[in-house]
């Protein structure tokens, strides 16, 4: 065994964090191997997997199990939480609970990065879509949790950032 640890060096799922070019911070798991030779490396091998996503959703989860298991928040306050952290996950500006009345939707709870999403009058016509799911109450359609942004979007949402939409909708529901 002593010599097996002496002749080579290895690293395994080692978690690093850096910055892209655009200042978005990244993260990678690593793994490398090293070939020692009479006390010196003198070879080493490794590899980079961008974990970004998945730590991201793992942050996201526990966010989200932290605000709908806490008592000391009501309903209410559980239900802002969870577009905040929507807004922030997807990356997005406006997150808005609406439900529906008719072909309408009617905005019930809203979050916003600065001004007001909509005024508690407006309503949204039932086309206008970016990323949204819908919530059921009684195994029937009640509303949707509606997600938006001015900016284009660069990267498709992952089959992650579906399953935390659902999440968030089918507690909301």
């Amino acid at each position: 065994m002593r010599s097996m640890i002496q002749e080579c060096v290895r690293i395994v799922d080692v978690v690093s964090d850096d910055y892209d070019r655009h200042g978005n911070q990244v993260v990678f798991s690593n793994d490398c191997l090293g070939t020692v030779e009479n006390g010196h490396l003198v070879r080493i091998w490794g590899s980079q997997r961008d974990i970004t996503r998945q730590h991201r959703f793992e942050i996201a989860i526990r966010r989200l199990l932290e605000t709908t298991t806490s008592n000391e928040l009501s309903f209410e306050e559980q239900v802002q939480r969870i577009l905040e952290l929507g807004c922030s996950h997807f990356r997005v500006e406006k997150g808005v609970v609406l439900r529906l009345d008719g072909e309408v939707y009617e905005p019930l709870q809203e979050w916003a990065e600065s001004a007001p999403v909509l005024s508690a009058s407006e309503r949204i016509p039932a086309a206008k879509t970016v990323f949204e799911a819908d919530i059921s109450y009684s195994a029937t359609r009640s509303g949707v949790l509606h997600f938006e942004s001015n900016k284009p979007r660069t990267v498709p949402y992952s089959a992650l950032d579906t399953d935390l939409l659902m999440l968030m909708a089918d507690w909301i529901g």
